[in-house]
């Protein structure tokens, strides 16, 4: 099956891949860097899209650009876009930027190609919207959310074992878990497994890929199902035509072990073991609450945390439902932890950009706390935010300028100097419940967070 799928896919047209995109800002300008590779040698249109709103709307006009961006560019490490943001949009400012690096090679996507890297069979998830979330059970770690997402391609498998080992071998990178995978996972074809969040991370980007947001591993796992519990309906009992899950039947002759990549249905986007085999990890760090303030165009997880997210079900595990969320340290290594890898049309990378005419902030810290951690859900309530700064011999700052933005309802900005190193802003809620979070940002990018937990009125 894993030759016929590669076979299939030879005379496709590769697409560009953009990675490793980095954003910095010198002066009065943003630095972006990114390297390009289009296997076919294709000249690209490069686009750079800039978000305010962490990647919700991408409205702002970035027209003053230099480097490699626009028509005719080729392949290569290190390439470069200057953005004159001070010409554009002169008082920027915040930290929930998200710039996106586009290429085409104006031949379009292809429906699967072969990577030239790893030689993994890809699968394009075309793009569109869903509900992402629990429609059914209850679950209370997925509320049900609008998700839009940009094309892009998805491994057609889990990543195997014999991938895995190709990737140590060629890179070097340091990996002594294979007596234990052997145990689980006895053969080039099955899935990898005592793969930690940081191995497979590091794997993705030896092959020039990523792992999938959470967003994208959903909706790619649904494969154009809507509002279901499994890639194949709602019925559980057919799971042994699907996934390999704790015990034996049917199609699932496995029972302490993970069975042969592919050798069940696949889904309606051509992707096998989304629901058995092994759980796959994704880029995102977990919050239990994130659904409730997340972006709605391709959302990249919280900035922030202290697990990483996976998805899917396991040969140890009993059917697991589409939306079902969990988490695991990066570090944790497991028999039945996997992960595959996809490739973005779009590349993006977070971003806090300073205000661009203020003097250096002498503060070195910035301690952010708010009168309340709880409010109603209503533009009637409000509450004080406080944010005091010190410098590096711990005196008070007084004097300074400090900015505060919110992801839900209306705050101050910028905070009241009460000349004795504090500063005060008044926070107005939403009219809906979430975790609403605030951020205290100097001109010289020292910042807090808080949240407010905004509760629904009954």
């Amino acid at each position: 099956m894993l030759i016929g799928l590669a076979a299939m896919a030879q005379g496709s047209n590769s697409p560009p891949e953009v990675t490793n995109v980095v954003a910095q800002q010198v002066g009065q300008q943003v630095e972006i860097s990114y390297n390009l590779l289009d296997q076919d040698g294709d000249l690209m249109v490069v686009s750079l899209l800039v978000s305010s709103d962490g990647g919700s709307n991408f409205d702002l006009e970035a027209t003053s650009l230099e480097g490699d961006v626009g028509e005719g560019i080729a392949s290569g490490q290190g390439k470069k876009i200057v953005w004159q943001v001070a010409v554009d949009i002169p008082d920027l400012y915040g930290t929930n930027f998200v710039f996106e690096v586009v290429a085409d090679d104006n031949v379009g996507p292809t429906a699967g190609f072969v990577h030239p890297v790893d030689g993994a069979s890809m699968a394009l998830i075309p793009s569109g919207s869903f509900e992402m979330g629990d429609h059914l059970d209850g679950m209370s770690n997925a509320l049900v959310h609008t998700v839009e997402l940009d094309a892009f391609y998805m491994d057609v498998h889990e990543v195997t074992v014999g991938r895995f080992k190709q990737f140590v071998e060629q890179s070097g990178y340091s990996y002594n878990r294979w007596n234990d995978v052997a145990v689980y996972s006895p053969g080039d074809n099955y899935p990898m497994v005592y793969v930690s969040w940081n191995d497979a991370t590091a794997y993705a980007k030896w092959a020039g890929k990523r792992l999938p947001t959470e967003a994208e591993w959903e909706y790619a796992a649904r494969g154009g199902l809507r509002g279901k519990r499994y890639p194949w309906g709602d019925n559980d009992g057919q799971a042994r035509n699907y996934a390999n899950n704790k015990g034996a039947d049917g199609k699932d002759k496995w029972v302490e072990s993970t069975g042969l990549v592919g050798s069940f249905a696949a889904n309606g986007y051509g992707l096998f073991d989304l629901a058995g085999n092994v759980m796959e990890w994704c880029n995102d760090w977990y919050d239990e609450n994130y659904y409730s303030n997340s972006s709605t165009k391709n959302p990249l997880g919280p900035v922030e945390g202290k697990y990483r997210v996976w998805r899917g079900g396991s040969w140890r595990l009993g059917v697991r439902r589409l939306a079902n969320r969990g988490y695991q340290g990066p570090d944790s290594r497991t028999s039945d932890h996997g992960f595959r890898c996809v490739l973005g049309l779009v590349n993006s990378v977070r971003f806090t950009a300073l205000p661009l005419e203020a003097d250096q902030s002498p503060a070195t810290l910035l301690e952010l706390t708010s009168g309340k951690t709880e409010l109603p859900a209503s533009s009637n309530s409000s509450t004080t935010v406080t944010v005091r700064l010190y410098n590096q011999d711990d005196i008070p700052v007084k004097g300074d300028v400090v900015n505060l933005t919110v992801d839900k309802g209306t705050i101050q900005s910028p905070a009241i100097d009460n000349g004795d190193g504090s500063y005060t802003a008044t926070y107005t809620a939403a009219n809906s419940a979430g975790i609403a979070k605030i951020t205290a940002l100097t001109n010289s990018g020292q910042f807090a967070t808080a949240s407010i937990n905004l509760l629904e009125i009954r």
